[in-house]
């Protein structure tokens, strides 16, 4: 059997004012004021949310502002890393630029000394202080000697006259007074150091006016069993012993 439900008494209350002559003033009033009080406070809702929002947003940008200032930051300690590798990079190149100039340096004083050296080496060997003769020699004594100081060398076959010293052949001049007319040839090196040699000799000459010879270039050959050669030395022009320039055995 089906149970029945009480039906429910809704009941309506009247407010009825104590004074006849102001009939439902303050029931009209209350409805503004409730809706004044929503109004201000839908605006002050209003407002807070703004403000909040204003406040989020002035955040995000001073966050987003940040994060750029962060990311410049990173951006530049980037670069700053770069420049200071290109600093150790051309710390090291300037490192190797030096050590490469020390070498360069050290290889430079090395030729220049060697140049020097060469040049002395040159310089000495235009000084006439070879024996002009090769073989067996002997000097001879009873050959007298002029006032041109004049050496005499007993030479043998197959021996050689040669350069006491780098030069350039300046004569080549046949019966020569030198000697005292004894002596078909002489030869004349100009060493260009103010020292000139003289050889003087029965044989052909084997060289000609202009030639540059070295120290120890042939002359003259000896074709005969014995011959006597003659020798001077002249230093500006003057004539000089050729023993104080003689290197013994040449």
């Amino acid at each position: 059997m089906a149970k029945k439900h009480k039906r429910r008494t809704k009941y309506t209350v009247l407010l009825v004012p104590d004074t006849p002559d102001k009939p439902n003033r303050e029931l009209h009033a209350l409805p503004k004021l409730i809706v004044a009080m929503l109004a201000i406070f839908l605006v002050a809702c209003i407002a807070g949310i703004g403000i909040i929002l204003y406040q989020q947003s002035v955040i995000i940008s001073k966050n987003g502002t940040i994060n750029s200032k962060d990311k410049k930051i990173a951006s530049l300690d980037g670069q700053i890393a770069a420049l200071n590798d290109n600093i150790d990079s051309l710390k090291g190149d300037i490192i190797s630029a030096n050590t490469a100039k020390r070498k360069a340096e050290r290889s430079q004083e090395s030729a220049e000394k060697k140049y020097t050296d060469l040049e002395e080496n040159v310089y000495n060997l235009t000084i006439p202080t070879g024996c002009p003769v090769t073989g067996t020699s002997s000097v001879n004594d009873n050959t007298p000697l002029s006032s041109d100081k004049m050496v005499a060398f007993e030479t043998y076959k197959d021996a050689n006259v040669i350069a006491a010293g780098n030069g350039k052949i300046e004569a080549v001049n046949p019966e020569p007074d030198r000697g005292g007319g004894t002596y078909q040839y002489e030869i004349i090196i100009n060493h260009g150091n103010d020292y000139k040699t003289i050889y003087l000799s029965n044989e052909i000459p084997q060289v000609t006016v202009g030639q540059e010879v070295t120290k120890g270039d042939a002359l003259f050959t000896i074709t005969k069993d014995t011959e006597t050669i003659g020798y001077q030395i002249m230093e500006k022009d003057d004539y000089i012993d050729p023993w104080s320039m003689i290197e013994i055995y040449g």
